[in-house]
Order: structure tokens, then C-alpha cells, then sequence
């Protein structure tokens, strides 16, 4: 962790990122292909025993109570095939789940039940003229495939390039599918028409019952096994969980198509190719307020958080709206990032534990525990409307709903949005065209859903 105290020397922490960032410059994405040196994939997956309950696409772990990459034996990873087919292992991907706030009280947040994430945009997934897109993207699954092939130590993968290239055509058949059950972005813009709340046992009896509309279902996954699956992945912040805690599943059909287009899955394999375009964002995903504590005290001057809070004339304020007067302003970072005393930031990574041989796959499955056990503690805090929303080292700027918030972090209250020295009729066109775009989502067709406490109300 950080070192206490004035002394700004290397520490653990800091060491422990440098090692992990110059492995993410590596760009390597996960393609594997199951059966495939079958010894090496158990010595890694052996390291990591939680899967993480939110994902963007699945990823390469040994599943919640499962420590051979061989055998499944948990709901996250059953695809019980009644045919004898070969088993998907893991999708966490197609299962996209992690908790949001509830839409009735802010402060609290449930678990959520999304539809499935895929690498390609939904858009152009179902855009039948992207062939020259969709024929890149299985090439690009294929040469990962052989590139980890090659470093498992399987010199003769190249030997295989046509049975892979046909095992990704099949991949991205199957997510064609999957994406034409989800919704076209512009039909999720209605929060209350996203909001379908399941107790878990009633979402588990209504989707992933084998005996369900009396066809047999790909996934058997029961009440039960999602109990557990959310108590292995969050640990003891999960023990509040039952088989009668309250859910939110966003996509109903979704899920309703789901196990069925499971049933038809012809090969083994875990269609995960997810490419970590951009080194940094990796990292600051995960680590966002040890990054951003680096990037503030190195980078940021505590003059220009001053200079960026008062931005609202009098005469404007008194003719704001009353959510505008609770509107919140989360300004460059929060204060204890630039504390000297890292005792506090300390232990919020206290959790963490950096693969000391900087093996490149333990660390980032490490990462996404540590991710993952962030989340199952933000289900029993809840949220504060004062609450930072985002770390400070990002160029970018946000408004949150629930919180009636703005923020604007450190990255981009700098050149070529602000400056000191600039003149202010720059800084103030600049930076005010962002914080009047951040102010109007407040009251565009999704913020106006909610007032100015951040509750989910037609006002």
C-alpha cells in the first residue's frame, strides 16, 4: 500500500501498479479454446477461485467453488447440455449482472440483472453489410487464439488456424443471435420501463427452471445457486442475501431467449475476445482513486479547483429551478487524495494482492476480484448524494441521476478545457460549454426522470 506520512518514495502500491500497467502495454486479449493445454490452464486458473459478478465479457477463471478447469459444478458456469453436447463454461458475458441503484430509493442499490455484453457493438452485429467488420473480428479471435496457443508452449497451433477460424465463425453466429433478443439503445432510455423487479428465486423458477414451459432449458440454475454465487463473489457482504432478495432484470426477453439459444451451442469454447485498447483506462477502472491520488498531487494544481467551483452567477442561481439548487458539484477530487497521510487510501486497496511474479493474467484477474469485492460492498453501503461518482485522473465530465450530481474531475479542468494564465473569457467558454452539456442531462429525456434528490419521481 501507499506509505504513510510526508515521504512521496516509491511504495508497495505504487511499484505494484507500474508492474501491472507496463503488463497491460502487452494489449493482450483473451480468446481460449477449452481442451487446449488442458495442464497450463489449470496451474493459472487454480491461482483465482471467485468469478466476478460483473463483466463486460467473460473472462478466464475458475468459476465460484470450481478449481478444475476440467469439471463445472457451479450456476454461473452450468450449460448442461441434454443432448451430450460440449458445455459452455462461463458466461458471465451473456449473464451481464452487478448491482444499480434502486429506482425507488437512490441511496440504496440492488442487484441488476442486464442483457449480455458483447465485443461488437449491437449495431453492428445485426448490420449485415459490416462483413468486411464481422470477417476482422473472427480473424482478430483467431490470431489471439494461436498467440496464447504459442505461449502455452503449443508450437504447433499454427496447424490449427482453420479449425480455430471455423470454431470463431461459429462464436459470432452465436452472438448475432444473441444480440438481436436485446434492445436497440434507443428503446432503453425509459428507466421505468427498464425497471422489471424479480425476487431471486421467482427469476431463477422463471428463466432458468429445466422444467420451465415443460422444454428443457440449457441452463439449470436455481434460486439457491444464484444465493451462493453472489455470497462466493462478494464474500461477507453478500451474507445479507436470499433467495427472496428483491432483483431488477432490464431485459426480460432477453433472458427469455436466452437458455434456448444456448441449447444449440455446437462447440466448446468461451467467445471472450475483449481487445484492452487503452493501457491506462484498464488500470484506472480498477484503481481509480490510487491512480487518481498519483495523477492530482503530481499533476494538478489546487489553485484551479478554486478557480473552476464558483462558476454560477448570483443573478443565475436565483433563477435556477429547485433541482438545480440541489444540483451537487463533485470539483477536481475528493480531499483525502491529496493527503499526505495515506492511511485512508491504504485501506481501501487494502484487499488487493498483486501477483509478486507479475504474471500478467493473475494480476488482471486479481484485479477484477478486487473490482468485484468494491461492488459487493457498495451493495450494503449504498450510495451518498455527496458521494464521488469517478476518479480524478480522466479527461471527461459526468452528471449522475440518482445523485443530481455534475462532476467534473481533475483531467479535465486543464489544457485545452482550462488553463492558468488563460484568459478567462476562454476558461469560461471552454469549461462552461461541459459543465452546460453536464447541467442539460439533467433535464434531457432520462434525467428529467428523476427530481432533485435523485429519486426516480415525475415531477
Amino acid at each position: 500500500m501507499l506509505a504513510s506520512g510526508p515521504s512521496r518514495g516509491p511504495s508497495t502500491l505504487l511499484l505494484a501498479l507500474g508492474a501491472v500497467i507496463a503488463l497491460f502495454s502487452m494489449t493482450i486479449a483473451f480468446g481460449v479454446l477449452w481442451g487446449q493445454e488442458k495442464a497450463r490452464n489449470e496451474e493459472l486458473m487454480s491461482s483465482t477461485s471467485r468469478e466476478p459478478a460483473v463483466t463486460a465479457q467473460p473472462v478466464v477463471t475458475t468459476t465460484p467453488g470450481s478449481h478444475s478447469p476440467g469439471v463445472c459444478t457451479t450456476p454461473a458456469c452450468v450449460a448442461a447440455d441434454h443432448h451430450g453436447r460440449p458445455k459452455i463454461r462461463q458466461l458471465a458475458g451473456y449473464i451481464h449482472n452487478g448491482i444499480t441503484p434502486n429506482i425507488s430509493e437512490p441511496r440504496q442499490n440492488v442487484i441488476e440483472f442486464d442483457a449480455g455484453r458483447f465485443t461488437l457493438d449491437r449495431s453492428v452485429l445485426l448490420n449485415e453489410s459490416k462483413v468486411e467488420v464481422h470477417n476482422a473480428y473472427v480473424e482478430y479471435m483467431t490470431e489471439v487464439a494461436l498467440e496464447i496457443q504459442k505461449r502455452l508452449g503449443n508450437s504447433n497451433a499454427a496447424l490449427n488456424v482453420d479449425i480455430y477460424r471455423r470454431i470463431f465463425q461459429d462464436v459470432l453466429r452465436f452472438e448475432k443471435a444473441l444480440a438481436s433478443f436485446t434492445l436497440p439503445s434507443e428503446k432503453r432510455r425509459d428507466e421505468w420501463e427498464m425497471w422489471h423487479e424479480m425476487r431471486l428465486d421467482r427469476f431463477a423458477e422463471t428463466y432458468f427452471n429445466p422444467t420451465n414451459n415443460g422444454e428443457p432449458l440449457a441452463l439449470h440454475i436455481y434460486a439457491k445457486e444464484w444465493v451462493n454465487y453472489f455470497r462466493t463473489a462478494w464474500g461477507a457482504s453478500a451474507g445479507g442475501i436470499t433467495e427472496d432478495t428483491v432483483s431488477v432484470v432490464r431485459e426480460p426477453a432477453y433472458y427469455g431467449n436466452l437458455t434456448t439459444a444456448l441449447a444449440g451451442i455446437e462447440f466448446s469454447t468461451e467467445p471472450f475476445v475483449r481487445q484492452i485498447d487503452d493501457e491506462f483506462l484498464a488500470i484506472y477502472q480498477r484503481f481509480p482513486n490510487a491512480v487518481g491520488s498519483l495523477y492530482a498531487k503530481n499533476f494538478f494544481h489546487p489553485q484551479a479547483k478554486k478557480d473552476g467551483s464558483d462558476w454560477m452567477t448570483p443573478a443565475t442561481r436565483l433563477k435556477t429551478l429547485e433541482k438545480a439548487k440541489k444540483l451537487i458539484s463533485s470539483i477536481a477530487y475528493d480531499e483525502y487524495l491529496m493527503s499526505n497521510d495515506n492511511t485512508a487510501l491504504n485501506a481501501e486497496h487494502e484487499s488487493f494482492k498483486p501477483d509478486r511474479n507479475n504474471t500478467y493474467f493473475l494480476n488482471y484477474a486479481k484485479g477484477r476480484d478486487f473490482e468485484t469485492q468494491v461492488e459487493g460492498q457498495m451493495l450494503v453501503k449504498g450510495n451518498k448524494r455527496t458521494g464521488w461518482i469517478t476518479g480524478p485522473a480522466i479527461v471527461n465530465a459526468f452528471y449522475s441521476p440518482n445523485h443530481n450530481s455534475i462532476s467534473l474531475p481533475a483531467g479535465i479542468l486543464q489544457s485545452p478545457f482550462m488553463g492558468q494564465g488563460y484568459p478567462w473569457y476562454w476558461n469560461f467558454a471552454a469549461i462552461g460549454t461541459v459543465i452546460g452539456h453536464e447541467i442539460t442531462l439533467g433535464f434531457d429525456d432520462q434525467g428529467a426522470q428523476s427530481d432533485g434528490d435523485g429519486y426516480f419521481v415525475d415531477w
